[in-house]
């Protein structure tokens, strides 16, 4: 005997697919922008992160030799995040040549699209000033480290006291900034402009 063939055909439709296709396409295109600017803020975290774990690279390195030793941006050209750490020689403010780099690091895979400033000036650490961005440039810059582990104070040198790291390619109202900053005693520290007390973050 055979079936019955009253009962419908189990399956979907095509118009059911292109429903379903239109609504998923639609979801897309509402979520990329948020989803681009995630990205982007994640490229300023990493470089912010590397740059911070650099400088205290290189102050350790100082303590552990009892010398100089430098961290320096290096990616003038892009006012990117690339950066060495260097030995200097005793009475120097430059990388010594005779001895080898300690470590280095291109932009990585934020290169091309994060930007750094940089900053001497104590000014741009005040209570306040860390709300305004820093343009971008001020490369090379860095810090040199005694062996103490305190940044030197040398004539014809300035350190980096502030380090911006910024995302320019995203609007300014998804951008989150982080600003790098390098203590008179050496310590370092990230944080995040836009957080506000408590937050751990915020610049203060």
């Amino acid at each position: 005997m055979e079936p019955s063939r009253e009962k419908g055909q189990s399956g979907i439709s095509l118009i059911e697919v292109i429903i379903v296709m239109a609504v998923i396409a639609v979801m897309v295109r509402m979520g990329m922008p948020s989803y681009g600017a995630w990205i982007g803020n994640q490229q300023i975290r990493a470089a912010a992160e590397s740059i911070t774990g650099a400088v205290n690279k290189a102050r350790l390195e100082a303590l552990k030799r009892n010398g100089r030793v430098m961290f320096q941006l290096t990616d003038a050209a892009a006012m990117g995040s690339a950066w060495r750490i260097c030995p200097v020689a005793q009475g120097a403010i430059v990388c010594d040549p005779a001895q080898a780099v300690i470590e280095a690091r291109d932009g990585g895979e934020e290169s091309g699209a994060v930007t750094v400033g940089v900053s001497a000036d104590l000014g741009t650490v005040a209570a306040g000033a860390m709300a305004a961005p820093l343009a971008a440039g001020g490369i090379p810059g860095g810090v040199i480290f005694e062996g103490r582990g305190r940044p030197v104070i040398a004539a014809g040198f300035n350190n980096a006291v502030r380090i911006d790291v910024r995302n320019t390619r995203l609007p300014a109202a998804d951008e989150r900034r982080l600003v790098i900053v390098i203590g008179a005693g050496g310590g370092v520290r990230s944080c995040d402009p836009r957080a506000v007390a408590p937050d751990p973050r915020t610049c203060g």
